[in-house]
């Protein structure tokens, strides 16, 4: 036989051999049936998804207002901080330390002070205060801050505001911070807000 119909014959064989497809199981596609080789059906697993972490580091954020508070408002605010900015001032040579936090700069251990007081984007805390210290579980710092806000809103109607309210709920109730003081009753809700919200 020739050498070339010798090939031919070997091309033709080979091009009738064809390769059976293999059916490879995933999952558990037939309850009973087997997979490969004799083994139990596979089983998908469902992807876990771990809880992201808490970042917080403190206080839950109760409140809707950017930390920061705005710009603006803190420029609307200035009048009042220079006049918080002169009054921390006077505590520095006693040993008041200043930090940074609650929407303004802080005066910690003002010798002068009574309790904490804001005043613009400033806040002066009393030797036995301080933004940590809670009062019925909030911070005090956190409800300062919502004077900040307020300050912010106000610009220079915040003190003659602040006086007012103060006054009235003093004459009507005979405690500054009672509830007929405007500036007062927002900050000391839980969550403290800058305002008081109104029942719908």
């Amino acid at each position: 036989m020739p050498r070339s119909d010798q090939r031919r014959r070997t091309t033709d064989k080979k091009s009738d051999m064809s390769i059976p497809p293999i059916s490879v199981p995933y999952g558990n596609q037939s309850s009973n049936g087997p997979g490969l080789d004799g083994e139990p059906p596979l089983t998908p697993t469902p992807a876990r998804i771990e809880p992201l972490p808490d970042f917080g580091g403190g206080a839950e954020r109760h409140h809707s207002e950017p930390a920061s508070g705005s710009a603006p408002g803190k420029l609307w605010n200035l009048p009042n901080t220079v006049v918080g900015l002169l009054w921390g001032a006077v505590g520095l040579p006693f040993g008041a330390r200043v930090t940074f936090g609650n929407n303004a700069i802080q005066f910690e251990r003002h010798p002068f002070t009574f309790s904490a007081v804001t005043l613009g984007n400033t806040i002066s805390y009393n030797r036995d205060m301080g933004p940590e210290v809670e009062q019925q579980g909030v911070p005090i710092g956190l409800h300062e801050r919502q004077h900040t806000l307020q300050g912010e809103l106000l610009g220079p109607l915040y003190l003659p505001s602040n006086i007012l309210g103060g006054l009235i709920a003093l004459l009507c109730e005979g405690r500054w911070h009672g509830s007929r003081n405007w500036n007062e009753s927002g900050p000391q809700q839980n969550p403290p807000v800058p305002w008081k919200k109104t029942r719908q």
